[in-house]
């Protein structure tokens, strides 16, 4: 049994912060993380357990994640949206656009839940633990389907009630930009300087963030989308209703989520590759799901150029992101690998993956550029995903 975590907007118009955490405070980085919410725009999904508890815990150290028997209950009290989406909810891959969102899904389908409504066992801060008759298998479900809605789901949210839309990923981002065009949606600090001493390194950043607004970030997502759209071999397989998996191997930023509703906009179909595997960990997510393309940190390219990116045969195009994680200098000894400039993305040879072709380089701006470029000549009502399409493996 595989359990999601769905991320909900928790109140529209607040922020993506800081993506170069890793410099905040304990205090800090749980106030980012409560105030946070565009990443609940595309309903990022975290696998939270497996099977049963000891398989959880095998499976993660064999794919050298960090073992855990649960959420951890973050403090600070939540505010739901007008999506009114689930935030831990139960759902078996594979993962419809449809369910992924909750909507339309009044059960939580095969698993063994000892009642419907569901009989709460334990409630926390941000969730309800379920009683289960799954041998050494826990279940969690948002409170608000718990406390206002009978143990349900969200069927539609709010924001697209009174609409002829469907309920999808792209459709909701659409309305939540016309609804708070003008509000701040994503901000960060530019990483003014990498300081290495020794083992250790120190980021030093901006004390003010760049903000953009939810139109301007729409914009970005809409020519990425069709930038995507215009990639050799992908729109043309999306016209004909084909499946093309695009893969994230990135930590999270603004572009990551700009990359993942552009990608959803598409049709294509989403599989994150956590940066902390190992190359095997990798290489076994990006074979098995056939990704053709892949969204990845500038920073990891090199690393994982020959070891992991030239052993996938299926992939197409990587695509560079990551600028937000790129410091303006590096002092101490540390290596400073600036992000590229589309003419330095474009002679980094094509990677030969023993596939059909090579895969060929590039990055989001040079996607959001050309849609920019083709914005009549692209129509992606034709490619957009339906509420049964699979979203996310």
């Amino acid at each position: 049994m595989h359990r999601f975590q769905l991320q909900s907007l928790e109140h529209a118009g607040t922020r993506l912060v800081d993506p170069a955490h890793r410099l905040e405070s304990r205090g800090d980085l749980e106030q980012r993380l409560h105030s946070s919410s565009i990443l609940s725009l595309m309903l990022v999904a975290f696998p939270r357990s497996r099977q049963s508890a000891h398989n959880n815990q095998e499976a993660r150290r064999a794919h050298g994640e960090r073992p855990c028997d649960s959420p951890r209950e973050p403090e600070g009290k939540k505010i739901f949206s007008d999506l009114n989406l689930s935030r831990s909810s139960v759902i078996r891959p594979p993962v419809s656009l449809f369910n992924m969102a909750g909507f339309g899904t009044t059960s939580l389908g095969d698993v063994a839940l000892t009642g419907f409504p569901p009989t709460v066992k334990k409630m926390l801060t941000y969730a309800a633990e379920l009683e289960c008759a799954e041998k050494d298998t826990r279940h969690w479900m948002h409170r608000w389907c718990v406390e206002q809605n009978n143990g349900k789901l969200a069927e539609i949210p709010d924001i697209l009630k009174g609409t002829d839309l469907k309920p999808t990923v792209p459709n909701i981002m659409m309305m939540a930009a016309q609804k708070h065009a003008k509000n701040k949606c994503m901000g960060y600090r530019d990483i003014q300087e990498c300081i290495v001493e020794g083992n250790k390194t120190f980021w030093r950043k901006a004390p003010e963030y760049r903000w953009r607004d939810y139109e301007q970030v729409y914009n970005d997502m809409q020519c990425a989308a069709r930038g995507l759209y215009k990639l050799p071999g992908i729109g043309e397989k999306r016209e004909q209703k084909q499946q093309v998996v695009a893969a994230l191997l990135a930590e999270t930023s603004s572009e990551w989520q700009i990359a993942a509703q552009a990608a959803l906009a598409c049709g294509l179909t989403l599989t994150t590759v956590y940066a902390t595997l190992g190359h095997e960990a990798m290489l076994h997510g990006l074979q098995q799901t056939e990704a053709q393309v892949i969204f990845i940190d500038w920073g990891l390219f090199e690393t994982l150029k020959h070891g992991v990116l030239a052993k996938c045969p299926a992939l197409r195009h990587i695509v560079f992101i990551g600028k937000e994680l790129v410091p303006l200098a590096t002092t101490g000894g540390g290596k400073h690998s600036p992000f590229p400039t589309p003419q330095e993305v474009a002679n980094i040879p094509p990677i030969d993956n023993f596939g059909a072709s090579k895969a060929i380089c590039t990055t989001l701006d040079t996607l959001i550029q050309v849609g920019s470029s083709v914005k009549d000549q692209v129509n992606l009502k034709a490619v957009e995903p339906s509420a049964e399409d699979v979203a996310m493996m």
